[in-house]
């Protein structure tokens, strides 16, 4: 069927770089990389990625204090290592939410053990931290589909 992998990709990829305007500077991937992280942030919902930032700070926090990497260590860096990688090597303005949708479920972990272990597992706030971060993702979800323009 003379059908070439190679080929197919490298047409492929410079179909995509003629389509999105890529130049290979450094402003491209630098505007390109803020924009992909807040389109990102906005369709996982603002109040993940706040926790998802701070458990990402307690976990570099504590394994720079006991010098140990334990399994949520070691996952928190992975995810922010994928994280640098799809921002240097990825060469996509925008439609993020839709090629970064594999990391979602990750992210959601991570959070749920942030939120079980530091704030759950303490008698305060028992389990209204959880109806306020599912308050404010269907905030962030209404807002979204009411200002989002999908055109």
């Amino acid at each position: 069927m003379h059908y070439d992998v190679l080929t197919r990709y490298t047409n492929a990829l410079a179909h995509h770089v003629n389509t999105k305007d890529w130049d290979f500077s450094i402003r491209t991937y630098l505007g390109a990389s803020i924009t992909d992280l807040v389109e990102f942030s906005v369709w996982l919902g603002i109040p993940i990625i706040v926790i998802f930032l701070g458990a990402i700070y307690s976990s570099t926090y504590k394994f720079l204090a006991n010098k140990k990497m334990n399994l949520y260590s070691g996952l928190s860096f992975a995810l922010v290592l994928i994280f640098i990688l799809l921002l240097l090597f990825g060469q996509t303005k925008a439609e993020t939410a839709r090629l970064w949708m594999f990391l979602i479920p990750y992210i959601c972990i991570f959070v749920a053990g942030f939120i079980y272990n530091r704030m759950l597992s303490q008698n305060r706030w028992r389990f209204g931290i959880v109806i306020l971060v599912l308050s404010l993702e269907f905030v962030t979800t209404c807002l979204t589909l009411r200002y989002q323009n999908f055109g």
